[in-house]
């Protein structure tokens, strides 16, 4: 049987990739359910930005193998800009409704 360059990624590799992307996306999800359109911008163009560049240079020097760790390298990146933006927002949110504060009443 033969191997290709692609079975060289281990699957704690498959797994981290899989996690932050999932990561990433919740706090997107989060951050568009605030409202918060600039921080949602700025991480998704973090992660486009730095899959792109470190994609191409992974692609030169490691092939195909470089090309999937920039991805999971770039979405771990942009989960952790999201998550210095949604943290903050969810604590602040919490705290409102602990104390029984409504920043923005629905219209009834």
């Amino acid at each position: 049987m033969q191997r290709n360059e692609a079975d060289n990624v281990s699957r704690p590799t498959v797994a981290a990739g899989t996690v932050s992307i999932g990561y990433f996306f919740h706090n997107q999800a989060h951050l568009l359910f605030r409202k918060a359109i600039l921080p949602m911008s700025i991480s998704s163009f973090s992660c486009v930005i730095l899959n792109a560049v470190a994609s191409y240079y992974g692609a030169i020097i490691y092939g195909s193998v470089g090309v999937f760790a920039a991805t999971v390298a770039a979405f771990a990146i942009a989960a952790m800009t999201s998550a210095a933006f949604s943290i903050p927002r969810y604590r602040i949110g919490r705290a409102d409704r602990q104390s029984g504060y409504v920043s923005n009443p629905v219209p009834r």
